[in-house]
C-alpha cells in the first residue's frame, strides 16, 4: 500500500500542474472517441467514468513527458531554423507545437516516446509551410527584429546605387559641354582680373609716394655702404685705454646694442595725419617751452631728448586735443626726470611750470596713461649725444665742434623732418654741418666712427640750414640758449654762416653759394 500511495501522490501533483495544460488535449481525445463511436452514448460516460478512476493515469502521464520533450524539441529546431538564417523560427515553432498538441495524433501510442516527437517536428515543419496570415502579420507588426533586416536592406541598396552614379561615367556630349563651361569661366576670371589690375596699376603709381631722406635709392645705398664698410675694414682705430668714459673693452657691443633699439624706439613720422586738432607748429611751439623748462631746472641733457620722444611716440598712438597738448609734453617731461635724473622735479614744481594749468592730480593720471600706452618702454631710447660722444674721438673731442654740434642736433628737434632719422643719423648730420660749417671735412675717420658718407648725410645738413634762415628762428627758445656765452654763442655763428654760405632757390632746395 505504501508503494502504491506514493505514485499516487506524485501522479496527483502532476496532474494538479498540468491542468491548463492538458485540457485541451483531454477535450480533443474526447472528441476523438465520439468521432469513432458516434451514438454510443454509454461509451463516452465509461470514458469518463474512466478518466475520473485513473485508468488513463499514465496517459496523462505520457502526456505531461511528452510536452516536455516538445520544449527540447523547440528548442533544437529553433537553433536550426537560426543557422538557416530565418529569424521567425522560434514563433513557428511555438504555434506548430500549439497545433502539434491540437492535432488528431495528440495521444500517444504506447511507449514510444520518438514516433511522437518526430510525428511533431513533421507537423510543425508542414505547419510552419502554411502558417496563419493573420496571426503572423500582427506578430510582425510587433516584433522588433522584423523591422531592422529590412532597413539593413534598403540602406544596402541605397548604398549601391550611390555606388553605381559614381561609378558611371558622364556621356560625351554632357562633359564637352562642361570642359567649354569651366574654360568660358576661367578666361572670364583672367580677363576680370586684368582688367582690374590695369585699373589699378595707375592708382598704385600715384599712391606711391616718392622717396624722402633718409631713404635713397637702391645704388646708392650700395655705394654707400660698399665704401663705409671698406674704410671699417681698413683703417687702424687706436684704442685710449685710459679713456674710461668711453669704456673701450665693451664699446663695440654697447654700439651694437644701441643700433638694435633704435629701431623700436622710432615714432611714425606721419602720425600728424591722424591728429584732429593739433599742427606740425604747434608741436614746435611744445617743444620750444620744454626747452625752457629743461633749461629753468637745469636737467641732463639726455632728459630732454627722452621726453621729447616719448611726446612723438604718444601722438603716434593716441590722439590728442589741443587743450591737452601742454598736459602730454610737462608728463613727458616727468616722466623724463624720473629716469635719468638724480634729484627730479616733484609733481608740484611741474605744477607750477604750468603756471597751474593742470593740477597735481592730472599729471599723475596723465603718467599712468602715457606708460600704459607706451608698455613701459622707455630708457630703451639712446639720444643722439651718446653717438656724438663717439663721433667726437674722430678730431680728439674738439670743443668747438663739439658745441655747434649740440646745438644743431637741438634744432633737428624743431624740425618734424627729422622724425624719419635715427638718433645715430641726427647725431651724424649735426657733427657734418658744424665740421663743415667750421670749415674741416668728412675724412674716414668720421666715417669709421658714424657709419656715414658725406654724400649721404648732405640732404641733411640742408634742412638744417633751412630751419636757420627761417624769419622767427631767432625767437625760438633754442637760439637764444645757445646764443650765451657758455655755448660760445654757437647759434649766432651757424645763422650767419647760413645767410653767407646758403641762398634758398625753392621751397625745399638750398644750394651752396658759389
Amino acid at each position: 500500500m505504501a508503494n502504491n500511495a506514493r505514485p499516487q501522490t506524485r501522479t496527483r501533483i502532476g496532474a494538479q500542474r498540468r491542468v491548463n495544460g492538458d485540457e485541451n488535449a483531454t477535450s480533443k481525445h474526447l472528441r476523438q472517441s465520439s468521432g469513432i463511436a458516434a451514438g454510443g452514448a454509454s461509451r463516452a460516460a465509461a470514458l469518463l467514468s474512466g478518466l475520473k478512476g485513473g485508468p488513463q493515469r499514465p496517459a496523462l502521464g505520457e502526456v505531461t513527458t511528452t510536452a516536455v520533450n516538445r520544449k527540447d524539441v523547440i528548442k533544437a529546431s529553433a537553433k536550426e531554423n537560426l543557422k538557416n538564417g530565418v529569424e521567425q523560427g522560434l514563433k513557428r515553432t511555438r504555434s506548430s507545437s500549439l497545433a502539434a498538441a491540437t492535432g488528431p495524433q495528440r495521444v500517444p501510442a504506447g511507449p514510444g516516446r520518438t514516433e511522437t516527437a518526430t510525428t511533431t517536428s513533421r507537423t510543425s515543419t508542414a505547419r510552419a509551410q502554411k502558417p496563419s496570415v493573420f496571426k503572423r502579420m500582427s506578430r510582425q507588426e510587433t516584433a522588433v527584429p522584423v523591422i531592422i533586416p529590412t532597413r539593413v536592406v534598403e540602406e544596402k541598396e541605397i548604398e549601391m546605387d550611390i555606388e553605381h552614379v559614381e561609378d558611371s561615367e558622364p556621356e560625351p556630349e554632357l562633359v564637352d559641354m562642361l570642359e567649354d563651361k569651366d574654360e568660358q569661366d576661367m578666361v572670364g576670371v583672367q580677363e576680370t582680373r586684368t582688367n582690374d589690375e590695369s585699373i589699378q596699376q595707375p592708382e598704385a603709381v600715384e599712391s606711391k609716394s616718392p622717396r624722402v631722406w633718409p631713404d635713397i635709392d637702391t645704388e646708392k645705398a650700395m655705394r654707400h655702404y660698399k665704401e663705409v664698410t671698406d674704410i671699417q675694414r681698413t683703417y687702424h682705430d687706436e684704442v685710449d685705454i685710459f679713456d674710461t668714459t668711453m669704456v673701450s673693452e665693451y664699446s663695440d657691443e654697447i654700439f651694437k646694442y644701441m643700433s638694435e633699439l633704435e629701431d623700436d624706439m622710432m615714432p611714425n613720422p606721419d602720425y600728424m595725419d591722424g591728429q584732429n586738432e593739433i599742427t606740425w607748429s604747434m608741436r614746435q611751439t611744445l617743444v620750444d617751452w620744454l626747452l625752457q623748462v629743461h633749461l629753468r631746472w637745469h636737467m641732463l641733457p639726455e632728459t630732454l631728448w627722452i621726453a621729447i620722444n616719448i611726446v612723438d611716440r604718444f601722438l603716434t598712438r593716441r590722439v590728442v586735443s589741443l587743450v591737452k597738448l601742454q598736459l602730454v609734453g610737462v608728463t613727458a617731461m616727468f616722466i623724463a626726470a624720473k629716469y635719468e635724473e638724480i634729484l627730479a622735479p616733484s609733481v608740484d614744481e611741474f605744477v607750477f611750470m604750468t603756471e597751474n594749468g593742470y593740477t597735481k592730480e592730472e599729471i599723475l593720471k596723465g603718467e599712468r596713461i602715457v606708460l600704459q600706452t607706451l608698455d613701459f618702454k622707455i630708457s630703451q631710447y639712446c639720444s643722439p649725444y651718446s653717438w656724438m660722444r663717439k663721433i667726437s674721438k674722430a678730431d680728439d673731442y674738439d670743443i668747438q665742434t663739439r658745441t655747434l654740434g649740440k646745438f644743431l642736433a637741438e634744432v633737428t628737434l624743431l624740425d618734424h623732418r627729422f622724425l624719419r632719422c635715427k638718433p645715430s643719423l641726427v647725431a651724424a648730420v649735426a657733427m657734418y654741418s658744424a665740421r663743415k660749417m667750421l670749415g674741416g671735412d668728412w675724412n674716414e675717420a668720421f666715417v669709421y666712427q658714424s657709419g656715414f658718407v658725406a654724400e649721404h648725410l648732405e640732404t641733411g645738413h640742408q634742412w638744417i640750414c633751412e630751419k636757420l634762415l627761417e624769419d622767427n628762428f631767432v625767437q625760438q627758445y633754442a637760439c637764444q640758449k645757445y646764443a650765451h656765452k657758455k655755448f660760445l654763442k654757437a647759434s649766432l655763428f651757424a645763422i650767419e654762416w647760413a645767410k653767407n654760405n646758403f641762398s634758398i632757390r625753392g621751397e625745399d632746395d638750398m644750394m651752396l653759394k658759389k
